[in-house]
């Protein structure tokens, strides 16, 4: 399968192992898809890791978008500060950006979702309590 050490890290490690990297993940390609599809593909690409500085940048650009949203539909929503770096915590580090954004719709946006329905027409406020992301009102106590 794909779990060979030299490709665990594949797109993820040291940006100066990329080429020995890619030429990994080239010859894996063509011992476990047929020709016709590996003759498919135009390029392949290993991106450097991204690490928390710039993981803690998408997290905040997604809560961002993701308060944008709520506005639109008139919810008001305070995302306060150390959430997006709680985000990226609770986040698998290793899997990069796609792992955060998982993260941000099951402990953010699936909670406030579900918070706005059970309390209509109230602020919302997204912060931290005790290590976790908690979702409440500042109308009510904490």
């Amino acid at each position: 399968g794909w779990s060979d050490k030299k490709l665990a890290h594949a797109g993820f490690g040291d940006a100066s192992q990329n080429s020995e990297n890619k030429k990994a993940v080239i010859e894996k390609l063509r011992r476990e898809l047929s020709p016709e599809l590996v003759s498919r593909l135009d390029e392949v690409i290993i991106f450097p890791p991204l690490d928390k500085e710039k993981l803690c940048k998408i997290a905040e650009s997604l809560l961002d978008a993701f308060t944008k949203r709520c506005i639109a539909k008139g919810i008001t929503v305070d995302v306060k500060s150390g959430v997006a770096e709680k985000a990226v915590e609770m986040s698998d580090f290793q899997m990069g950006a796609r792992a955060l954004i998982s993260t941000v719709k099951k402990e953010i946006e699936n909670r406030v979702s579900e918070f706005a329905l059970s309390n209509p027409d109230v602020p919302i406020e997204i912060f931290i309590n005790d290590g976790s992301i908690c979702v409440s009102s500042p109308l009510h106590a904490k």
